[in-house]
């Protein structure tokens, strides 16, 4: 009641779009599938959790520094790189031309973001050179082309963020809400989790939706969200609990520089009318939030 047909038509194009996306992931998430990428790291002589973690570190503060506005990009580059390790040995020297080419790979897939090739390997440092990036970026498309269609978190968070009633809107310079901006900091947490390589994306936004409404200080699920996720709330606490325990635990440099700008639910240098720091940031909330635990 009291929407326009304009409206209902959107809602109905978001809902089919959602139910393709969640049909697809249970095709493409099978027990083989899972079974194969938990290989991602048991298989590597040289690479190890740390060194993964640290390398998703970097992609985060790459994906953020592009000043990329989606961040299919950057969870589907974290995606291709697991799968690259679960099929392939990679030796520590080339593990970091591994993620900045995934990461090149995933930016042309989502088609609104061109970085030069040359930007590409200065952020290397050149310790891949434009050639050696093309040509890895050529061998991961060449074994995962069918798996860039494939829904990651950031596919669903929208959706979720709706059912929840958060706040999913940007400002008109791009900048996320606070509550979106809290989603976002609890998947890429997510994302910095090897363990967490065989989750269903769609597990992993819903289970970010559940931390944001912890933080938030409200009722953590409700029946909009049971449906559109197609999940229980005891399946996706489980996995928002280890989320939560994860962020507390510590904040890797990107999580801290990215959640601590303007664009995504900062408040860095903004003082209210007194003089203060209104210090009601993103990470500012976050804190505050685990400061209650």
């Amino acid at each position: 009641a009291g929407c326009s047909e304009q409206q209902r038509k959107l809602g109905l194009e978001n809902q089919q779009r959602l139910e393709k996306a969640l049909a697809l992931e249970n095709q493409v998430y099978t027990a083989e599938f899972m079974a194969k990428i938990a290989q991602h790291l048991t298989q590597q002589q040289e690479i190890t959790a740390e060194m993964r973690r640290t390398l998703v570190n970097w992609l985060i503060e790459i994906h953020f520094k592009f000043e990329c506005h989606r961040h299919l990009s950057l969870y589907l580059s974290v995606k291709l790189v697991d799968l690259f390790l679960a099929n392939n040995e990679v030796t520590s020297r080339r593990f970091q031309n591994v993620g900045v080419s995934a990461f090149r790979l995933a930016c042309m897939r989502e088609k609104k973001f061109y970085p030069n090739i040359f930007d590409f390997s200065y952020i290397t440092n050149h310790s891949s050179s434009q050639e050696q990036i093309i040509g890895m970026q050529d061998k991961i498309f060449g074994q995962f082309k069918d798996n860039l269609e494939h829904p990651n978190p950031a596919t669903y968070l929208d959706r979720f963020l709706k059912a929840a009633k958060l706040n999913f809107t940007k400002s008109s310079d791009n900048a996320y809400s606070k509550d979106n901006s809290i989603a976002l900091y609890f998947i890429d947490t997510a994302m910095l989790d090897a363990t967490l390589v065989t989750t269903c994306p769609s597990l992993i936004a819903a289970a970010a939706i559940m931390c944001t409404l912890r933080v938030l200080g409200r009722s953590d699920w409700n029946k909009h969200l049971d449906y559109y996720t197609t999940y229980r709330r005891e399946t996706v606490a489980k996995l928002a609990d280890e989320l939560i325990a994860n962020g507390r635990a510590s904040t890797p440099s990107a999580i801290k520089h990215k959640y601590t700008s303007q664009r995504l639910g900062g408040k860095g240098d903004q003082v209210g009318a007194d003089g203060k720091s209104l210090d009601n940031g993103c990470l500012h909330v976050l804190a505050d939030y685990y400061g209650r635990l």
